[in-house]
């Protein structure tokens, strides 16, 4: 039994195939997790927050705003700035 709480996960990522890889690979290396997929940085920008995210996947050439000003925008959020990031 797999003694990790489970997390929100939240994946920015405009391409199908780069998503259905990433999940298969979170899924062969078990992470107990929920993972809410964005297709584009304003999509992003629009819906997350810190009650439904532990952790965020960006493609760093997402389409619409920019991966780097969504980190901007994120890191100069105070409720959003403690989420981490992680640029594919």
């Amino acid at each position: 039994m797999d003694n990790y709480r489970s997390f929100q996960l939240t994946v920015a990522e405009d391409s199908d195939e780069d998503y259905f890889t990433l999940n298969r690979a979170i899924k062969q290396i078990g992470w107990n997790c929920d993972i809410t997929r964005w297709n584009n940085g304003d999509a992003l920008l629009n819906n997350v927050n810190a009650s439904t995210t532990d952790l965020i996947l960006l493609d760093l050439n997402l389409n619409g705003t920019d991966s780097r000003e969504v980190i901007f925008q994120l890191k100069n959020t105070p409720a959003l700035q403690t989420i981490p990031i992680v640029v594919l």
